[in-house]
């Protein structure tokens, strides 16, 4: 469905004049224009929801894609709605609507995007090896590989290293690795700060960060990003379903370092486990 959809959205782009016909061929970590979004998917998927009578839609949304911002004065959910719980809440209202039964949820989002690497490459080695985040992939005789070169390229690999794991697993090469870290030092990605931070610190206390690269972006420790993180806005203890929660919780605690909850401005450790396990947060 997925692949089905981006073929969707090229045909488009190459139906709009203003777009260069060989924009495929260009390097670019931004599309010509932003076509792709969540709601396709969504919807490709409610014929066999509804075929099959299943009831919940679960999709894959960490804890930084919820997002209230504002712009001179002008509120916005920093161009990731269709990836909000916000907007889970809508569609699931208007499934109820319709008389469908329908719950769209995200069951990842009190994790981060690196504990989310982490949980796959440890409890999943079988589709771990499958993976192919990139912007630019290309298919080498049957098999899809990473191009290395990319801000999402540079992102897995940094995750990957900054826990131990073997980017090569993914088809990274050695020499991809090293340029990808290289260029981890000095340009940005597309990633909560907190996470990028805390795998740049990694990377750089534990020695590996190629020679002569110097990271030009902050370097700190944010130890809540390994953690399981509950917070009002973002990740509410209530988005966990109550008859998945306590199953979820103690395959995510297999992976994370504990659970935390936000209290002002602070993460202050929680349980999540046990009888009348309950998780207060403030926004």
């Amino acid at each position: 469905m997925w692949t089905n959809v981006d073929r969707l959205y090229n045909w488009m782009l190459r139906h709009l004049p203003f777009v260069r016909q060989d924009f495929a061929t260009l390097r670019a970590d931004q599309y010509p224009i932003r076509l792709w979004t969540v709601a396709g998917l969504v919807f490709g998927a409610l014929p066999l929801l509804r075929a099959r009578g299943i009831g919940r839609l679960v999709v894959g949304d960490e804890f930084d894609t919820s997002l209230r911002e504002s712009f001179h004065g002008l509120s916005h959910y920093g161009g990731l709605y269709d990836q909000s719980r916000w907007f889970d809440a809508a569609l699931t209202r208007y499934y109820g609507k319709k008389g469908w039964g329908v719950e769209q949820l995200s069951v990842l989002r009190p994790l981060s995007e690196l504990l989310v690497q982490k949980m796959l490459a440890e409890r999943y080695p079988d589709l771990h090896r499958w993976q192919v985040s990139c912007h630019a992939a290309h298919l080498d005789g049957d098999r899809a590989l990473p191009c290395g070169r990319c801000e999402k390229c540079r992102r897995v690999v940094g995750m990957h290293v900054a826990f131990g794991a073997d980017p090569g697993v993914c088809g990274y090469t050695p020499s991809q690795v090293r340029e990808a870290l290289v260029g981890l030092c000095s340009r940005d990605v597309h990633q909560e700060a907190s996470t990028a931070e805390h795998v740049l610190w990694k990377l750089a206390r534990e020695g590996r960060l190629p020679e002569g690269a110097v990271a030009a972006r902050a370097a700190r420790p944010h130890p809540e990003v390994m953690k399981l993180r509950f917070d009002a806005e973002h990740s509410p203890w209530e988005g966990l379903p109550t008859d998945l929660r306590e199953p979820l919780l103690r395959i995510f605690l297999e992976h994370a370092e504990g659970a935390v909850a936000r209290r002002g401005r602070a993460w202050e450790p929680v349980e999540v486990i046990g009888a009348g396990a309950s998780v207060s947060e403030e926004g």
